[in-house]
């Protein structure tokens, strides 16, 4: 499978590999801050790269929609302990799942003596990430729901409906959270 051809959060995973000198892929799970391994096949990688995009296309949204609850209820509902919360209660949980799945993945593997490159990472990330990644369905429908949960928590629905019609609201997060849901299982969870 090309690059062209990859989902945004399997391109996000695929940044985790480099090659070295040798032309052997080396797995980088925590970027510069860590060592890298050895990956023994195309099969072991394309686990790998799947059990990252997996957590990527979960991780980064509800990361993004806690960041949005943590702003909202600081600037517009002066208590950001709400929204702190939720935050710090989560993390710590997905990096602890993370480095739990990433320990079980690397056990079998050589450490690499070698250092993570930072601008061969810099440079893909560029190439990958281009203007027209924001027109990935899971971005579009990811900015929909954010939209939906800005508006709902701000209050700012009584601009635009009246106090009765605050299903609308309801609906529009819940038909966005649900499409996201279904793009994300369809193209991250199914087995293809």
């Amino acid at each position: 499978m090309g690059i062209g051809q990859k989902r945004i959060y399997q391109r996000l995973a695929s940044l985790d590999f480099q090659k070295n000198s040798n032309d052997q892929w080396v797995y980088f799970p925590w970027g510069t801050f860590g060592k890298g391994y050895y990956v023994k096949s195309q099969a072991a990688k394309d686990e790998l790269e799947k059990f990252v995009a997996r957590f990527s296309s979960v991780h980064t949204p509800l990361t993004a929609i806690l960041g949005l609850v943590l702003f909202v209820t600081w600037y517009y509902l002066d208590s950001p302990l709400i929204g702190f919360g939720f935050l710090t209660g989560y993390l710590p949980l997905a990096y602890l799942w993370l480095g739990v799945g990433v320990r079980q993945r690397t056990a079998t593997l050589a450490k690499y003596p070698g250092k993570f490159n930072q601008k061969n990472y810099s440079t893909l990330f560029l190439k990958i990430f281009h203007w027209k990644a924001l027109l990935e369905p899971e971005l579009i429908l990811l900015l929909v729901l954010m939209a939906g949960i800005w508006i709902w928590l701000s209050n700012k629905w009584i601009w635009y409906f009246a106090p009765d019609d605050v299903y609308i609201i309801w609906i529009w997060v819940g038909f966005s959270a649900l499409g996201f849901l279904f793009f994300t299982f369809w193209h991250y969870f199914r087995d293809k």
